[in-house]
């Protein structure tokens, strides 16, 4: 992971039309956090740390604040389709920008929780191990004034991109969902208390349709769905998107957005013209730039930032900037 940034950095970052001069004027009149001054050779040079981006990110970021809490369920029925990198880099680009996020995990493969973890632990026998408090937790002593949903919150490296961790206790949490009376708003209730200390509170769910998922998308105000340039997606897209619609109708939902993400493009002609008919079959819902396969994008994901930081000027990177702004323009507009 990249620790220190400089004002070069800084602009390629937020592709701000700004001189590194200026950028040392704003930090002289903090206007934006001050700089380490770290000496190399005769020249003392001026880096930020990681955690300073989202203060600076308010200043020059490309994504503007929200007024309100969004809930957005990041949903595909089908697995493989980059859901929860996206849901990753969804979520570390608005916490750069200076939005505050947290992210609720639903898969128990985990995968958006290992990539926000700061740390891995490192164990030498079974006593250092500790139990993962999360929703379960959260839901199973929710009467406990000592506990409550803020107790399983866990830190990334950025200050404002809070996440809750999955933990094999999901499988418990749905199995309890299922005995409750009103159980597409169990999860609704639970982060009801967090909607004024966040802008943006991420669902990433499992492929699987279960109870989770319903709470998720009941508790959302916007839906995000990514759906691969490949023949299988493309064969079951259709009845994926049956099978969302008619859960909206029966739960009498009433999101703000559905919006499709093409992900995983190829440079082949069937996945070219898969693309092309996702926007032929969906103008209204389907973002206008896709978001192409690229080895960058599993090198981020295990560097644990986001496709932006890891290189800003690559294709990939600039799938993501067109991407996310569609989005979180389409999410964010009053």
């Amino acid at each position: 992971m990249k620790h220190s940034w400089s004002a070069r950095d800084i602009i390629r970052l937020y592709k701000i039309d700004r001189t590194k001069t200026s950028i040392y004027r704003d930090e002289s009149e903090k206007i934006i956090p001050l700089a380490q001054r770290v000496k190399r050779g005769k020249t003392l040079c001026r880096l930020w740390n990681t955690s300073d981006l989202p203060a600076i990110g308010k200043k020059y970021g490309f994504l503007s604040p929200s007024s309100i809490c969004r809930v957005i369920s990041v949903y595909s029925p089908k697995g493989g389709v980059l859901k929860s990198t996206f849901a990753f880099n969804f979520a570390r680009i608005l916490a750069l920008n200076g939005i505050s996020v947290l992210v609720i995990g639903l898969d128990v493969q985990g995968t958006i929780s290992t990539n926000l973890k700061t740390s891995e632990e490192s164990l030498e026998n079974l006593n250092q191990i500790k139990d993962v408090i999360g929703l379960y937790e959260a839901y199973k002593f929710q009467k406990d004034i000592k506990f409550n949903i803020e107790s399983s919150i866990q830190c990334s490296s950025l200050p404002n991109l809070k996440f809750i961790p999955e933990s094999s206790n999901l499988v418990l949490l749905e199995q309890k969902i299922r005995d409750e009376s009103r159980r597409e708003q169990v999860l609704n209730k639970l982060i009801n208390p967090l909607k004024k200390r966040f802008d943006a509170i991420i669902f990433d769910n499992s492929p699987n349709w279960n109870f989770l998922i319903q709470n998720s998308l009941v508790a959302a105000t916007d839906v995000v769905c990514p759906i691969a340039c490949d023949i299988e997606t493309y064969r079951s897209l259709t009845q994926n998107i049956e099978m969302i619609n008619d859960f909206k109708d029966k739960m009498e939902l009433e999101w703000k957005n559905f919006i499709l993400i093409s992900t995983k493009l190829e440079r082949t002609k069937i996945s070219t013209q898969i693309e092309a008919q996702y926007k032929t079959l969906f103008p209204d819902f389907i973002t206008a730039c896709s978001i192409r396969s690229a080895v960058k994008g599993q090198e981020s994901s295990l560097d644990k930032v986001s496709v932006i930081e890891y290189d800003s000027e690559s294709s990939l990177a600039e799938d993501y900037y067109s991407v996310i702004k569609d989005v979180w323009n389409r999410i964010n507009k009053d």
